[in-house]
């Protein structure tokens, strides 16, 4: 009985500690929910035939945001766990990078008949359209209408090196080698995006160019890795930059970013964004706000998908936009609220109604 007791306890004790964790990272969770508005902007193209180029780079530069900002929170994240729980820091992270796999598989599953569809349509044959499949399912993170899938993809890579590190203990005695994996990840993405867009008419360059685009296309899957580490860094530093400072260099690197686009004053306009969020010290339950942005971020392409198979034409602007946010928003309210919101399916789909 007194065993049962002090368990009962623990587990009490756990669950408060839970909900005052859940509360300090309020303005995580709501303004993870704003950004999942940004990434339905990326796939939807609100602007386009906005012809005013001002604009349309200042957008650019702020929807740009949005991915980064959900790498920095997973990363940041982990470290708040590992220094709140008495748990071994290797086994937190491997739970989150065996849950990040999960989502993967699952919604690789859910939108498999659109990339099914997706391969008929470009009928390349069964053979090239597995091997395409097969590539796209472990470098590229995204098939036919799951773009928002590689994401998943990148913060399993991402989890991987944190969860090596935690093992071998170097994130803490040496720190050099962890700024040293976050450098060659930057280095990687710079690279692959420079040799990829190479206007070339060498042999060599040109094949070399040809075999990163058909592998992994694009650099952006690097960027889950150096994003998590920061975000762990983030987590375990203790910085003293004023909300002003931060302020005026976010402002900064935006203006820099929206005209040039450089990658690593883009990482600082991220993570000076990242550290005015985390600076707000806001206090709720932002649960809901948690569970429907990884609705949003799930479904929105399923609800662009049969918007344009029903009107038989691509939505591209504000309307196919204004379509999504609702239709997602609608879809989560349902889903959040009455007897849904502790379905088992819809717990395995997007995670459980509790923080």
């Amino acid at each position: 009985m007194s065993e049962e007791i002090i368990l009962r306890a623990e587990q009490s004790r756990a669950e408060q500690s839970r909900a005052e964790q859940s509360k300090d990272l309020y303005a995580i969770d709501v303004m993870k929910y704003i950004m999942a508005f940004c990434v339905i902007a990326i796939h939807t193209t609100p602007l386009k035939g906005i012809d005013n180029n001002i604009i349309y780079i200042l957008y650019e530069a702020a929807v740009s945001i949005a991915v980064p900002f959900f790498f920095l929170s997973t990363g940041y994240l982990i470290g708040r766990k590992i220094q709140n729980k008495k748990e071994f820091d290797d086994v937190l992270v491997e739970r989150q990078q065996k849950k990040v796999i999960r989502y993967y598989v699952i919604w690789t599953i859910v939108y498999l008949p659109l990339t099914i569809l997706g391969f008929y349509k470009a009928g390349d044959g069964f053979v090239k359209s597995f091997v395409q499949f097969i590539r796209n399912v472990f470098f590229q993170g995204e098939n036919y209408y799951s773009w928002p899938l590689w994401y998943l993809l990148s913060a399993v890579y991402g989890l991987t090196i944190l969860k090596l590190l935690v093992e071998s203990q170097k994130e803490t005695k040496k720190f050099n080698f962890y700024s040293i994996i976050i450098f060659f990840c930057v280095f990687m993405h710079f690279a692959t995006d420079y040799i990829v867009n190479l206007n070339t008419t060498n042999n060599v360059v040109v094949t070399f160019s040809l075999l990163v685009e058909k592998t992994i296309r694009k650099g952006r899957i690097f960027s889950g890795v150096y994003y998590i580490l920061l975000g762990n860094l983030i987590a375990k530093s203790e910085y003293h930059i004023g909300r002003i400072y931060l302020l005026a260099i976010f402002i900064a690197s935006y203006l820099i970013v929206a005209f040039t686009s450089f990658l690593p004053i883009k990482m600082i306009m991220c993570i000076t964004f990242f550290l005015l969020v985390i600076s707000v010290k806001a206090t709720g339950n932002g649960i809901y706000f948690r569970r429907t942005s990884t609705i949003m971020y799930y479904t929105h392409m399923i609800v662009f998908f049969v918007l344009n198979i029903t009107v038989n034409k691509e939505m591209y602007g504000w309307v196919g936009f204004a379509f999504c946010c609702i239709v997602t928003n609608i879809l989560a309210y349902v889903l959040n609220t009455g007897k849904f919101k502790n379905c088992k399916l819809l717990r395995t789909l997007f995670g459980p109604m509790a923080t």
